[in-house]
């Protein structure tokens, strides 16, 4: 895109990087009170997500999903210098990529790994 097309479309991109922030913080709210359910309820079917976050997913959990998939994006995106670079947007949108795929592999392998019986 030249300058003009970028100053064209600021608004928009704006309002998108807007919403793209509301939705990682709404997401780490579900993750939170999902975190919150599994120490209250203590359901067999929800061990699996108290593994995540004390388990043997830990560092998946919390150094990729959390760190990488969420508060690093939200800091760069949250900061008013790197928030209009294509290249921190780029990186921004990926890492969140990256953070959901590791989510569903927690859910599926750590969901598979814990016992019902």
């Amino acid at each position: 895109m030249t300058e003009v097309q970028v100053e064209k479309h600021k608004g928009v991109i704006g309002t998108l990087l807007r919403l793209f922030i509301i939705f990682i913080v709404a997401d780490l709210f579900l993750i939170g009170s999902r975190s919150h359910r599994a120490g209250i309820l203590g359901h067999r079917i929800l061990r699996h997500a108290a593994a995540a976050d004390h388990g043997e997913y830990a560092i998946w959990f919390l150094g990729i999903e959390l760190m990488l998939g969420a508060f690093l994006p939200l800091g760069l995106l949250a900061h008013p210098k790197t928030r209009m670079i294509p290249a921190v947007q780029y990186a921004s949108a990926a890492l969140v990529i990256i953070g959901i795929f590791v989510m569903r592999v927690i859910i599926v392998i750590g969901g598979q790994s814990v016992h019902l019986t």
